[in-house]
């Protein structure tokens, strides 16, 4: 099981990542060097918003439980990176490379995570829970106005060896009461856009059939 994890744990880094990043003048510059794998994350510049302010700065996410930073302006130095817990973190955009390039949104849907936008549609989102902090258990939610349901169970990814398609595929059938095949949908991205264009032609009122979010 723990070897299954940490090949699951390295597929999804590479989803966000690519498979091996470059090595750029600002990932050379980078002044923590206390940290194993520090050379294999790019960095990126974030910004975060926490319990008590905003921050603009440059960051690697490779921290599974401070995000270790440098603020926007300042010189890159041991003495001024800032370590920010994540418990207090409740939205953040990482951005590929620099602010002007694009980003990736997270948001803190329950207490210990932080999720990652995948698509959205009118009022209903989709999530993932890119960020390996603690005890992680990858879990892609569908968040409504008012409810919020899982995709399908950890035990179910790990079965599949983190393969999606089939999981979210067996969650359109039963969730919209239709018999579609993989075949049918070219790639992931076009399941998780079937959902959401599903859930926006739902009544307000329409049951919400399948499991809650774990908190």
């Amino acid at each position: 099981m723990k070897f299954l994890y940490t090949i699951l744990t390295a597929a999804a880094l590479s989803s966000l990542q690519g498979c091996e990043p470059k090595i750029t003048p600002m990932m050379s510059r980078w002044p923590i060097v206390q940290y194993p794998s520090i050379r294999s994350v790019p960095v990126e510049a974030a910004y975060i918003t926490t319990n008590y302010d905003t921050i603009e700065g440059y960051t690697k996410m490779d921290i599974p439980y401070d995000f270790p930073i440098i603020l926007k302006g300042v010189s890159w130095l041991q003495k001024n990176v800032r370590d920010i817990p994540i418990d207090e973190v409740t939205y953040m955009r990482v951005y590929d490379y620099d602010f002007d390039s694009h980003f990736y949104e997270f948001r803190r849907i329950s207490y210990y995570h932080l999720y990652r936008l995948v698509a959205e549609k009118g009022d209903d989102k989709i999530y993932d829970n890119f960020l390996h902090i603690r005890s992680w258990k990858n879990r892609t939610l569908l968040v409504k106005p008012k409810d919020t349901i899982q995709l399908f169970g950890w035990f179910a990814f790990i079965s599949h060896f983190g393969n999606k398609r089939p999981l979210l595929l067996k969650f359109i059938n039963r969730r919209y009461h239709v018999k579609l095949r993989e075949k049918d949908f070219k790639t992931r991205q076009d399941m998780i856009q079937y959902i959401l264009d599903k859930e926006n032609a739902l009544p307000l009122t329409s049951p919400s059939p399948g499991k809650s979010a774990p908190q």
